[in-house]
């Protein structure tokens, strides 16, 4: 956007109309720069996608007041909050919330199914009083007062539209002086941001060079450490060889100064040529002090030769020890200076410098770490997210006009037969014109044909995969195909896809087409374990069943307290998981102390049992009573248990009316099996077993004999986590038996 000195130009008026009541709308081309952009966040998981796209404005999502980050707030406060029929149609453009939302901005939505389709274009668009629509009009100059007739007086009266006093649009001129202003400090602070960023690269990059040297430098020093060992090993040697020889030596002397004493008394010529019987003894004796004295010669020889090759040795092991003490001094004298800024970067950055000094800090250090930014760059980079806020605001406001266009004419041909294949061609600028006033919008998978249906293949930026492990692989191939980009999200341990064509029809079926099922059928396979099999940067972690490969692996965990935590890194993660929440009271803690699981006995014909849903009811009395409107789930494997526990909630309209205003929403959002509340989050979590008789063992084996279910069930639970049902049956069962190890078991409420 802020490539262009006037926002208009970059919209180019095409020869297509399409027509609306007694007017219509132009159809503008997009210059190529402001397409790719698009964020699509689709799912299989209704929840999943839906809170995503509604907690992103919210105002607990960011850390400044929304007056600083106030894009179009009050028209995403419409969109995202509660809808209230009016009985007076002239009332029904206050659509006044009965319970207003809050958010900052107006930057995802809830698209999907032809229900929250209409749902968001009658508020984004089509309200007069807090609708886009309006706000574009004033822009481009024209009267958007809003006229009311008194029923009684019969007076017409006109007020300004809500939009416009909470919204401020400028004029047509005062537009263009923002765009200006906005333009010049969004590059200015870019350019600061920027700057920083390069500076950090060039330390990152100083860090990457050092990699290899330092490696090659610790080789380096390791050899010399080996030669000075084998040099100090050869002056050792060299040592023992001058002593024997010493020894060797002086043996040779004693012998030798012995036989030369026997030589001494050597009898005369006469007598030994005459063999005299002196003279033969003498000559016998001579062989006895020859002998040693030649042997001693031998050693002192041997010896001398041993201290000659040791020496040799020892002086060609210094000799190479020098040689390389140069070599790797050379060497620490090249990498000091490079080394000596990276230590000054390290202190500067405090703890976020990554280099494999880093890493041996121990999994949970860098786990948590934040690399590279600082706190104080981080701040600029929040300025510069304000500031790219207001650009983009600014950039709308500009185009008034276009966009106007082109939003009339996308909402007009979402739902009409007008769509011919010129207009056709158009629909990829038409979407980005949405995107670009809305960055994110959120659809499931079954939504995604009939909502994008015309939509050309990778037309959209970014697709964003939310709860892939849920999903089908096949599923998610029409919204992969219309984006250029995908960053799939899931978590193949949790709930895997559900399916409902029977597993050997499965298995036929890529017999047939000779393809892998494991690796391309439900429920073994999902989008998220096809996305990590093709991910250019793996890991791994050891599982159940092995070594299991993932793409990024997110290991640090924010949301659950113990036992709750300990529980799924055990069962699930190979103890890997990082926790990182801070400890917190809450009201109901006092009430019903620390989570725990309630043993309730007992052998149910049906997987229903009524003892534990009474003990669920007097959880969630206790619950009402220590605080108002609970943040509770009632969760369970089965769906008759949920039916039944419904039911026997209906019976209760007081305690519902504590737990929640809308007795039949609550029920219906807060009470439902483990899968549908993949996801989703709450303060406690009561999970109820059921399934408790003996013909009911498969039941449980399927719950808990892998980590899927039992992983999703305890984490949905931020702080307390009860779980009902029977220790007898479940506690052996699987991974329930790690999950009761975490529980204290407890017979009532009150022990």
């Amino acid at each position: 956007m802020s490539a262009f000195d006037d926002p208009k130009t970059a919209f180019s008026k095409t020869e297509e109309r399409v027509e609306a009541g007694s007017g219509g709308y132009s159809i503008y081309c997009l210059e190529a720069a402001l397409k790719g952009h698009e964020m699509l966040v689709a799912s299989s998981n209704n929840k999943a996608v839906e809170n995503v796209s509604k907690e992103l404005p919210a105002i607990g999502a960011v850390a400044h007041a929304w007056e600083r980050l106030n894009y179009f707030k009050s028209i995403s406060d419409l969109i995202h909050g509660p809808r209230k029929k009016f009985e007076d149609e002239d009332d029904k453009d206050e659509d006044i919330a009965p319970e207003p939302v809050e958010t900052w901005g107006l930057i995802a939505a809830v698209l999907g199914n032809m229900s929250n389709r209409r749902a968001f274009w009658e508020a984004f668009w089509w309200n007069k009083d807090r609708g886009i629509k309006t706000y574009l009009q004033t822009v481009m100059g024209r009267s958007v007062l809003i006229a009311r007739k008194d029923k009684t007086t019969g007076v017409i009266t006109k007020r300004i539209p809500k939009v416009v006093l909470r919204e401020k649009p400028p004029s047509s001129q005062q537009a263009k002086e923002s765009w200006k202003t906005a333009r010049s400090r969004f590059l200015a602070l870019k350019a600061e941001v920027d700057a920083e960023l390069a500076n950090l690269e060039e330390v990152r990059r100083l860090c990457s060079s050092l990699v290899e040297p330092r490696r090659q430098l610790a080789k380096r020093e390791r050899e010399l450490a080996a030669r000075h060992a084998g040099r100090d090993e050869w002056t050792k040697q060299l040592a023992v060889t001058v002593e024997e020889h010493e020894q060797a030596a002086a043996r040779h002397a004693r012998a030798l100064s012995a036989w030369k004493q026997h030589k001494s008394v050597r009898p005369g010529l006469l007598a030994r040529l005459l063999r005299t019987d002196d003279a033969k003894a003498w000559a016998e004796e001579d062989a006895v002090w020859r002998r040693p004295a030649e042997t001693a010669a031998r050693e002192r020889a041997a010896a001398q030769d041993a201290m000659k090759k040791a020496e040799r040795a020892r002086s060609l092991a210094a000799a190479k020890v020098q040689v390389l003490e140069i070599e790797v001094e050379t060497e620490r004298a090249r990498l000091a200076k490079p080394s000596q800024a990276v230590a000054e970067h390290r202190a500067l950055l405090a703890g976020r410098l990554v280099d494999e000094e880093k890493f041996q800090e121990g999994h949970a250090r860098w786990n948590q770490a934040t690399p590279w930014i600082t706190e104080a760059l981080n701040s600029k980079r929040e300025e510069l997210f304000i500031a790219a806020l207001a650009l983009h605001r600014a950039f709308i406001d500009a185009a008034a006009e276009e966009v106007f266009h082109n939003l009339g004419a996308l909402q007009v041909l979402s739902k009409s037969a007008q769509n011919s294949e010129e207009k056709r061609a158009f629909l990829g600028d038409l979407w980005s014109t949405l995107f670009l006033v809305v960055p994110v919008l959120s659809t499931t998978f079954a939504s995604v044909e009939r909502m994008l249906s015309e939509m050309p293949p990778a037309t959209l930026g970014w697709l964003l995969i939310d709860e892939a492990g849920q999903a089908t692989p096949q599923a998610a191939i029409g919204a992969i195909l219309r984006a250029k980009r995908v960053v799939a999200v899931g978590d193949p341990l949790q709930i895997l896809p559900v399916v409902s064509l029977p597993l050997s029809v499965t298995a036929a079926i890529c017999n047939f087409f000779q393809v892998d099922e494991l690796d391309w059928a439900a429920p073994v396979a999902s989008t998220q374990t096809l996305t990590d099999r093709i991910s250019r940067y793996q890991s791994s972690f050891e599982g159940m069943a092995g070594e299991r490969r993932v793409g990024f692996p997110l290991l640090v965990h924010r949301r659950c307290q113990n036992p709750m935590f300990t529980i799924s890194n055990k069962i699930a993660y190979a103890g890997q998981m990082v926790q990182v929440v801070d400890p917190r009271k809450l009201a109901v803690d006092a009430m019903l102390r620390t989570s725990k699981w309630i043993d309730i006995g007992g052998d149910a014909a049906s997987k229903w049992s009524a003892a534990e849903g009474e003990a669920v009811i007097e959880l969630l009395t206790r619950l009402a009573s220590a605080a108002p409107k609970p943040d509770v789930f009632v969760i369970t494997p089965f769906r008759e248990v949920m039916q039944e526990m419904t039911l026997a909630l209906k019976e209760h309209p007081d305690l519902l009316r504590k737990l929640g205003n809308d007795r039949a929403k609550w029920l219906k959002d807060r009470v439902g099996t483990i899968h549908t509340f993949q996801g989703r989050e709450a303060d406690t979590v009561i999970l109820l077993l059921g399934a408790s008789a003996d013909a009911h063992k498969g039941a449980r084996e399927w719950a808990a004999g892998t980590p899927n279910i039992l992983n999703v069930a305890v984490s949905r639970a931020k702080q307390n986590l009860y779980v009902v049902g029977s220790r007898t049956a479940w506690g052996s069962v699987g991974l329930a038996a790690s999950m009761l190890d975490e529980l204290k078991n407890h017979r009532s409420l009150d022990t």
